[in-house]
This record gives C-alpha cells, structure tokens and sequence, in this order.
C-alpha cells in the first residue's frame, strides 16, 4: 500500500489512493464522508490527476509505529488497543459499515496525547478483519518486554483469541475481559495497624518497649548516681557538724566543694557521651539510610594534615571540556537547554508525555523527536501543527533529518541550536 504525508497550513495528512473506482452515493463512502464515528480518523476525497485520494488528519497524533518504536508495550496498552479496536467494530456494526475495510498496519493507526486510539476506514480496501488483527498483534509480540509477566500474559492470550477460526466480536470481547481482570493489580496492602497479624503487633511493641525503656534507663542512670552522689555527700556534712562539732560554714564549704566537683563530673561525661554517640551515628531521624553526611569537624581535622595550595591552577595538553548533545534556545523564549541523554527524546509542552517541555502556544503537545542511532542524531515531525524545521527547511510527514552540530532546530515559533 502506497503512504503519503502531506501537511497544509497548520494540518498534517496521511494520503492512502482508493483500491478501486470510487463512487460517492454508495452507502459506505457517504458514511465515511458525512458522518463523525468515533474511533475513525476524520476523511476527504480529493481527485488529482485521475486518481481518487483519502486523506485522513493526523494533526498532533502518532503513529503505533512510532510511538513503540524504542520502548517496550506494557500489559495495559495491550488491552487499551483491543478495547477501542473492539468499540470501533461494534460502532461499525452498529452503521452497516464493512468489517474488511477497517486497516489494521501499525503505521496507520494513530494515537492521541489522551491515549485514544483512531483508525483508517478505506472504502474497497476489503481484507480479512481477523487476519489484519492477528497481523497486529505478531508486530506487537516481539515488543512486549518479556519480563513483565502480566504483559506476556495478555499478549499471548489475546493472540490464542485471534488465531481461532471464526473469531467474532463476542470472542474478543470475552478475551479482553479475561485478560484484564488478569491484569487487575492488587489491592494495595493496608498500613493500618488494625489490619497487621497480631503476631506482629505484638513484636512491634515489645521492642518499641524495650528500646523506649533501654534509652529511658540510660538517660536516668548518671541522673541518679549524681543524685546519690550529692545525698551522701550532705548527709556526712550533717554528721561532721553534729557528731564532730566542726563550724558550719566549714561544712557548707565542704558541701559546695564536693556537689560543685560532681556536678561537674556529670556534666563533662554526659558531654563527651553525646559527642560520642553523635561521631558513631550521624544520620538524623529523617535521613534515609544510604544518606552520606559528612562531619564538619572531621573535616576541619583532616584538613590539618593537608599542604596549603600554592600557585596557579594550570591546563594540561589542550583539552577541551566535554559538551554533552542538547538544544540551545537561541529565541527570546525564556526556555531551558533540551539534554539529548536518551535515545529517544520527545519534544513538545505537554510535560507529563515529552522530555524536552517547550512553553509555547504555538508548539503542540507533542510536537517532535529526535532519535540517537549508531550513525548520529535524527529529528522528526509528530504530525505537529505548526511544523519541525532544521535549518529553515520544514520536515515532512514521517521523514527524519541527519543533525550536524551548530544546526538550526525551530519548533513552530522556537528556535534552537543543537550542540553535540
């Protein structure tokens, strides 16, 4: 089948050629034409030189191909594909419209930001609905990240589903039911202590009890030894004075002395204690166990040992310092430098879908992107509505451009250099 991209003003267009002679009163073209069902992408005909053509528009949406092309497909996709496919059949269904001409090819359908799937009705394009179904899921197959069980799970199940003869909609309706109650996650669990085993509870407070009870002991330990410490210390100041006759101002004087002296003693322990305890354990109750906090005053210890630093910081050889490849704003947008550290970077302002966010009306949600490859970096159009251009010179429909550093990048209104 011959694909063609076209793009006007602000609209961008996949072009197919009618398999046949196109009559216009038939019932199919009429619906096709006159009629907004959802699910399929919006249709025109036009006649250029004796060839009838369908153009579909794809503004700001991807292709399945595109978007699935450096990433795995996830268990959930899977079954939002099969989901609006079978929500289209039953549409159709519903308008008289022919099943065979429903087309299935990953390039030709189109995703939405939102994640809404719309596919092509090509009048006369009369193929098997259930082959073009299992064709797409043997393009899907191989992407499935074969690590994630319930991925594997739904694909498989869904592709044993298509491959059985005579598989109608009621069939697929009942798989894709199966496959996502599969798929269901978890309820998640309960933190709430009512929920916990009693067993477990009953741990929790023992050793909430005996670490609390430990430090309590600990902390009250030196607080009673002082506190006896001072006890018999009066009480022999009282038995000098009464027993001994000695005058009370040398008993006062011995009284200060010796409590003077143990609360000092007390006071200097508990210091070195805490400064102990603070070298041993220096992360805080809200830092996490791999957090790294290093000792101001290990620090200012170590550096004692260092020689000063003398003269003038010199560079070696000619080294140049490393760039790595981004996009420089050269407009007077106020945006931020784009990192191209993946390999595939998104762009556009719908920041929850795109790596590179640009803020600007004119750009759309997603509006292009460029891929790494082993020869170097390669920038397309999302069918965005104001245009991708390198240097002046607009990408077209699904067409990619070889990127040579100091390049000229404009998304619709906002300009970039790319720098490698």
């Amino acid at each position: 089948m011959n694909i063609e991209y076209k793009r006007d003003l602000n609209h961008n267009y996949v072009i197919l050629e009618s398999p046949g002679t196109v009559d216009t009163s038939t019932y199919q073209v009429r619906m096709i034409l006159s009629n907004d069902i959802g699910g399929l992408l919006h249709c025109s005909i036009r006649g250029v030189d004796g060839h009838t053509l369908y153009c579909y528009d794809i503004t700001s949406m991807q292709s399945l191909k595109n978007v699935y092309e450096c990433k795995n497909v996830q268990a959930d996709f899977l079954i939002h594909l099969y989901e609006q496919i079978l929500q289209v059949l039953e549409l159709m269904e519903q308008f008289l419209l022919n099943f065979k001409d429903l087309i299935l090819l990953p390039e030709l359908i189109y995703i939405t930001p939102e994640d809404d799937i719309n596919l092509c009705f090509l009048p006369g394009y009369d193929n098997d609905i259930q082959k073009e179904l299992r064709k797409l899921m043997e393009y899907l197959l191989p992407k499935i990240d074969h690590k994630d069980q319930k991925a594997v799970t739904a694909g498989y199940g869904l592709y044993r589903v298509i491959t059985e003869e005579h598989c109608d909609i009621a069939e697929l309706r009942s798989a894709l039911h199966l496959q996502k109650n599969s798929i269901a996650p978890p309820e998640a669990l309960s933190n709430d202590p009512v929920d916990q085993e009693p067993e477990n509870l009953e741990r929790e407070k023992i050793l909430d009890d005996f670490f609390s009870s430990s430090d309590e002991e600990e902390d009250n330990s030196d607080e009673k030894a002082l506190g006896v410490g001072i006890g018999l210390v009066l009480t022999i100041s009282i038995i000098l004075y009464k027993i001994f006759s000695l005058p009370l101002w040398i008993c006062i004087l011995i009284l200060c002395l010796t409590g003077g002296g143990a609360v000092a003693a007390y006071y200097a322990e508990s210091k070195k204690r805490n400064k102990g305890n603070a070298s041993s354990y220096p992360l805080s109750q809200k830092e996490g166990p791999f957090s790294f906090v290093y000792s101001e005053i290990n620090s200012k210890e170590e550096d004692k040992d260092l020689p000063p630093l003398y003269g003038k910081t010199e560079l070696l050889g000619n080294a140049q310092p490393h760039i790595s490849p981004q996009l420089i704003p050269l407009s007077t947008h106020t945006a931020d430098p784009i990192p191209l550290n993946k390999e595939l970077v998104l762009i556009g302002k719908l920041s929850q879908a795109v790596d590179g966010i640009i803020d600007s009306p004119a750009v759309s949600r997603i509006h292009a992107k460029i891929k790494k490859s082993e020869t170097g970096y390669y920038i397309g159009d999302l069918n965005s509505r104001n245009g991708t251009f390198v240097n002046g010179r607009p990408i077209a429909g699904e067409d990619e451009i070889k990127l040579t550093s100091g390049d000229e990048v404009t998304f619709a209104d906002i300009t970039y250099r790319i720098v490698f």
